[in-house]
């Protein structure tokens, strides 16, 4: 069926191209325009696609707001107002094939080019591979070569747009020499005005001035296409073309649900402008809100196709259920696609992902609300796809390891876990690759163990422990994106990554929109240490490290080695949380201490010491408790005051009488300042009775209330100050 489209796609260029050289060669001159490296870096150019519709006069929002749009419809027009009748007739063509046989722009594009259907569809052999590449380079050299002059560089009054459409007609049988030789002498030919009647005599007059050697051309032909062609193993493997078609079809199913979220956003967007003409708000805002939050959807889901259109899926694996007959194939990818009514590209966290990470001895199992579902797995298949082309695949063929292992079960016993990993070709290759200092993501090469502390459900406390560089924090970060995926009421924004430093936040910065983990927090200890403390303060740089490794005497250098660890050991122990919460109930029993009764007007309004007192007890902050003491007598006050307002004539004085008792009362009962407590901590003297025995209390103390009084901390102080912040006002 998709064959069927395509030859009619292609006829119909085809024939505009004859009957329409001038028009055909010009509407290729924009396109190459407008393209950001189509063929080698990009096969999909999203330019074409705002491109295409403003030729198809099916303009969306989205194109509006593009950089370039301006600039397109400006091109457009001038090629509409200069053919007429003729550039309709091509705006109907691409609306034809695109909206009506569902082809797509990028097949469109293609066809354009000069692209063979066979090829297209991966159906031809390597060398024809090589040709096609080298005739796309050849036309977009041609185009590149003549795309700034506006005089006519050809005989017999013929134009560089007629050209290029007999080019791409005519190029379809020439050689590879020929093609090569080709592309280095455009440029030549231009800076010499060498003058041609038409492609018919290119050749020759190529081969007149032309000085390559067959060495020469043999080394440019393999330098323009090396990078571009498919492994020999996976052109040869038996599975190619079908995995080829599935690939196209996939992105033809990407690309036509990209074109239905657009047309449903253009509807939306129409109703969104009539409501907003609507004179009273009032009456459609619930409406305009529903559009709204619609729109945000598309937009999001928009962008997530397009995210993927280079890459749709790094793996399949191929699964019976216990229960089931036959086996269906998977194909998992980073982010989920639907074809039809079923899941086309399963998203790496969803719960039947599972199994392409942990298969094992050709069985697998994964976890999903309905319970847990066992199988049989035939296959796992790992592919590079890059810029939308199939490179390369690898297989893990299950049946053929389990009779394999059976025959060497008695003589060489199980497969280590050790060189499973190194028998994966995929993680050999990512291993292989130079590091950019950037954490990446490893969707594709996920193993079984870290498959595992992903997927930990959310109400568990995880604890993953490794040595530096085992991928503690890659791992923590997906499953980040995994519990993000799986539980859709939480909200990023209340997810706090903490770094040791700014370094690591640059570290892992490419990696967080990569595997869509956006809008989670990120803060290094001291930032979420000085959000949580409110406090203008400094971190002093590490003065004892650099006065201490200034020091040569050997006796002094080891009493401050001494000292610096028994300081840090000190402020990080638990004696010394003990000695905060000793801190914080003196801090409470001095707020006790200055509550009394109250007795008001002639003691017509009493408040006891003890109902106060109550207000302070319990385990809410302290600061929280004192607000709440303050506000029982705040109100008692107010109260009693407006209830007497029927009865006397005196209001005046007793407010005068309540204000003045309040300023006085309520002055005393301020709130607790967690930096203050932290110094009295070093001064009390129960505290130092219980360090009496710690030598170097008596220098932490000194040298910490220092810092302090200069306003800055250090490090180490962070945490307790983090605490008695909990404790005085919550975090």
């Amino acid at each position: 069926m998709l064959r069927e489209k395509f030859e009619l796609a292609e006829k119909s260029i085809a024939e505009f191209r004859e009957n329409h050289k001038d028009c055909y060669g010009e509407l290729m001159f924009l396109l190459q325009k407008y393209n950001n490296n189509y063929f080698q870096e990009n096969k999909f150019s999203l330019h074409y696609r705002h491109l295409f519709r403003i030729i198809a006069n099916r303009v969306q929002e989205e194109d509006v707001n593009t950089r370039l749009f301006t600039s397109m419809k400006e091109d457009v027009e001038r090629i509409q107002d200069k053919y007429g009748d003729v550039f309709d007739a091509f705006s109907a063509l691409v609306r034809r094939h695109v909206d009506r046989a569902n082809i797509g722009y990028n097949a469109l594009t293609r066809l354009m080019y000069g692209e063979s259907i066979g090829y297209i569809m991966r159906e031809t052999s390597e060398e024809e591979n090589r040709r096609q590449v080298l005739r796309y380079i050849l036309i977009s050299r041609f185009i590149k070569a003549y795309e700034d002059r506006e005089d006519e560089p050809f005989r017999d009054g013929m134009t560089k747009y007629h050209v290029v459409s007999n080019l791409i007609s005519m190029s379809k049988d020439f050689h590879d020499d020929t093609l090569v030789t080709l592309i280095f002498s455009f440029k030549e030919m231009k800076d010499n005005n060498i003058m041609v009647d038409s492609v018919s005599d290119i050749e020759s007059v190529i081969s007149e001035n032309n000085s390559l050697s067959s060495a020469d051309i043999e080394e440019a032909s393999r330098g323009f296409t090396e990078n571009t062609l498919v492994a020999k193993d996976t052109f040869d493997h038996p599975d190619y073309e079908n995995e080829v078609h599935h690939l196209e079809e996939t992105l033809n199913e990407m690309l036509q649900e990209l074109d239905y979220l657009e047309n449903e956003s253009s509807e939306i967007s129409t109703k969104q402008k009539e409501l907003l003409a609507v004179k009273d708000k009032k009456t459609v805002m619930e409406d305009l809100n529903t559009y709204s939050n619609i729109q945000k959807g598309i937009s999001k889901e928009l962008l997530k196709i397009e995210s993927a259109l280079g890459s749709p899926y790094f793996g399949r694996v191929d699964f019976k259920e216990d229960n089931n007959n036959e086996f269906e194939s998977f194909y998992i990818g980073k982010v989920g696609f639907r074809q039809d009514s079923s899941f086309g590209v399963i998203d790496w966290r969803m719960p039947i992902a599972s199994i392409f990470y942990e298969c094992e001895n050709g069985r697998a199992k994964y976890k999903a609300p309905g319970g847990i579902y066992s199988g049989d797995v035939k296959l796992k298949r790992q592919y590079t796809i890059k810029h939308s082309q199939l490179l390369s695949f690898s297989d893990d063929m299950f049946t053929e390891k389990i009779t394999k292992a059976i025959k060497k079960a008695s003589s060489k016993g199980a497969k280590s876990k050790k060189e499973d990993v190194i028998s994966d070709p995929v993680l050999q290759e990512r291993l292989k690759q130079n590091s950019d200092k950037k954490l990446k993501e490893i969707i594709e090469t996920i193993r079984a163990e870290q498959n595992q502390i992903i997927r930990q459900p959310l109400d568990k406390v995880l604890v993953v422990q490794g040595v530096a560089g085992s991928g503690k924090s890659t791992v923590g970060l997906h499953r980040i994106s995994y519990l993000l995926y799986n539980n859709k009421g939480i909200d990023p924004g209340k997810i706090l990554v903490i770094a040791p430093n700014k370094v690591f936040l640059d570290y892992i910065s490419e990696l967080l929109p990569g595997i869509d983990v956006k809008g989670v927090m990120q803060l290094t200890f001291e930032q979420l240490s000085f959000n949580i403390i409110e406090s203008e303060l400094n971190v002093v740089k590490d003065e004892k490290v650099e006065f201490f490794l200034g020091v040569t005497n050997k006796n002094l250098y080891q009493f401050l080695q001494d000292v610096m660890i028994s300081v840090s050991k000190f402020k990080g122990s638990l004696l010394f949380t003990k000695l905060i919460d000793y801190m914080m109930a003196k801090k409470t029993k001095e707020v006790i201490s200055v509550v009394k009764d109250v007795s008001l007007f002639g003691e017509r309004l009493k408040i006891s010491r003890e109902e106060q007192v109550n207000c302070l007890k319990g385990n809410a902050p302290l600061n929280d408790r004192i607000e709440i003491l303050k506000k029982l007598v705040e109100s008692g006050v107010k109260a009693f005051i407006e209830g007497q307002a029927f009865f006397t004539d005196d209001i005046d004085t007793m407010k005068k009488e309540a204000t003045a008792f309040l300023r006085s009362y309520l002055k005393n009962l301020k709130h607790i300042d967690p930096i203050s407590v932290y110094k009295e901590l070093y001064n009390d003297d129960y505290v130092y009775k219980i360090l009496y025995k710690n030598r170097y209390f008596s220098f932490a103390a000194q040298y910490t209330l220092r810092i302090l009084e200069a306003g800055s901390v250090e490090r180490e102080d962070l945490a307790a100050l983090c605490y008695i912040k909990h404790m005085t006002d919550g975090i």
